[in-house]
């Protein structure tokens, strides 16, 4: 008899890659990267991918000098928030098929201990389809920049509880319209199209059309707190 008081095994973050898009981001990179590498649930190194969008900084030079073990993908030109994701997207789901999960995070991101752990253990649902975590302003990270966001009838969408405190209030798991391209969870095979986000959006509702995307397959887009 399995015994009910046993503790859940945590899910493996070997099976997410994480997907970071930079353009010009020698200002944030170093203490982005270094956030996932202190947590204790980074996945293995080569899942980690930068793509740069054409910078002209040196945020290149720091990557393959300071984390040569990441993959890093430079493209010649600035394809927008779009073309990045789908390039790395693309890239990750052809060449890595031991990955699941794919986790987005903007370049001035910073993450703290556990958080992919809190995003996988959100998507053990199989229909989840994405995660959002909770995102806090910085410095100010007393408050909150995203809890969640909202479509709204017309189609664009819109964050919620936009520099409210960070209380309990916002402490639940829930269901959402869409989740935020700047720190969210992707189940690689509830992506049934050419690519992760419609390029025609190059920045901005690109994730906004993805959620409605994945609301139509029947999946569900969930926030995740604990992250």
């Amino acid at each position: 008899m399995a015994d009910a008081n046993q503790t859940r095994a945590l899910p493996d973050p070997a099976q997410a890659a994480i997907l970071i898009v930079s353009y010009n981001g020698m200002e944030f990179l170093p203490d982005c990267l270094a956030s996932i590498f202190a947590s204790p649930d980074a996945p293995p190194a080569p899942q980690i991918v930068v793509v740069d969008n054409g910078s002209a900084d040196q945020s290149r030079q720091f990557i393959t000098s300071t984390y040569p073990q990441i993959n890093l993908l430079s493209l010649p030109d600035n394809t927008g928030f779009t073309g990045g994701n789908n390039a790395g997207f693309d890239f990750i789901r052809k060449g890595m098929p031991q990955v699941r999960f794919v986790a987005l995070l903007n370049q001035d991101t910073i993450v703290g201990r556990g958080w992919l752990t809190a995003l996988l253990e959100a998507a053990r649902v199989p229909e989840v389809a994405s995660v959002q975590a909770k995102l806090l302003f910085h410095p100010e990270t007393t408050l909150l920049n995203s809890a969640g966001n909202k479509s709204h009838y017309l189609g664009f969408g819109f964050v919620s509880a936009y520099r409210e405190q960070d209380d309990p209030r916002h402490d639940q798991e829930r269901d959402i319209a869409f989740a935020s391209g700047a720190a969210m969870l992707v189940r690689v095979d509830a992506i049934a199209r050419e690519h992760l986000f419609e390029s025609a959006y190059f920045a901005y509702l690109e994730d906004a059309e993805l959620g409605w995307y994945l609301r139509i397959t029947g999946r569900r887009n969930v926030y995740c707190p604990a992250s």
